[in-house]
C-alpha cells in the first residue's frame, strides 16, 4: 500500500516541477497561458557548455599544481631557493622586454 502512495507522491511532484517549468518558460518566452513551451538542445549550446567546462577543468588542475608547487616551496629550501631563482630570472626578463620608467 506505501508503495502505490508514494508512487502517487512522486507523480504529483513531478506534476508540479513540470508545471513551475512550465510557468518559468512562459514568462522567459512571453507565451500564453495555454501554450505548452517545449526548448530543444541546440548544438551551438551543447559545445559552449562543453568548451566552458573543459576551461574550468583546466583552471582548476592549473591552480591545484601551482598549490602543490608553492607547499613544496614552504616544505623544501632547495626546492625554495630554486624557485625564486627562477622567479627572479624571469621578473628580470620582463624588465629587460618592458622597459619601465620610473
Amino acid at each position: 500500500m506505501a508503495k502505490y502512495k508514494k508512487g502517487l507522491v512522486d507523480d504529483i511532484k513531478k506534476e508540479q516541477r513540470k508545471a513551475a517549468l512550465q510557468a518559468e518558460l512562459r514568462e522567459k518566452y512571453h507565451a500564453e497561458e495555454n501554450v505548452i513551451i517545449k526548448e530543444k538542445k541546440s548544438a551551438l549550446k551543447f559545445i559552449l557548455r562543453l568548451c566552458i567546462s573543459g576551461i574550468k577543468l583546466l583552471i582548476q588542475i592549473v591552480l591545484i599544481l601551482m598549490a602543490a608547487i608553492g607547499c613544496l616551496s614552504l616544505l623544501y629550501p632547495d626546492v625554495r631557493r630554486e624557485l625564486l631563482q627562477v622567479l627572479m630570472q624571469i621578473i628580470f626578463e620582463v624588465q629587460t622586454l618592458v622597459p619601465i620608467k620610473i
